[in-house]
């Protein structure tokens, strides 16, 4: 059976997270240690997931085209003159 990492991430994320919890975290679990409403900031980490070269892309740098000809992002949303960000991550753009 074939699975992919988006759908392994889904079906795996909430089993694991309560075991990998941090002890500080785990007090954010209790009803009353979040006022309603309250915004909360989500920060995931993936080890050898991202290749951040083409996250954000040195969009100037003849080099990354040349060494990365195969996987090299072509069209990336423009950040500045020097780089630009993968368009599957618009949002963050948007966002930012």
């Amino acid at each position: 059976m074939l699975i992919k990492r988006r759908d392994f991430l889904k079906i795996s994320s909430l089993a694991t997270a309560s075991l990998l919890m941090p002890n500080f975290l785990k007090a954010m679990t209790f009803d009353e240690a979040l006022e309603p409403n309250q915004k909360i900031l989500i920060v995931l980490q993936f080890i050898g997931g991202n290749d951040g070269l083409n996250t954000i892309i040195p969009t100037r740098n003849d080099i990354y085209f040349k060494e990365r000809n195969k996987i090299a992002i072509q069209n990336s949303l423009r950040l500045n003159d020097e780089t630009g960000i993968n368009p599957a991550l618009s949002y963050f753009k948007e966002t930012a």
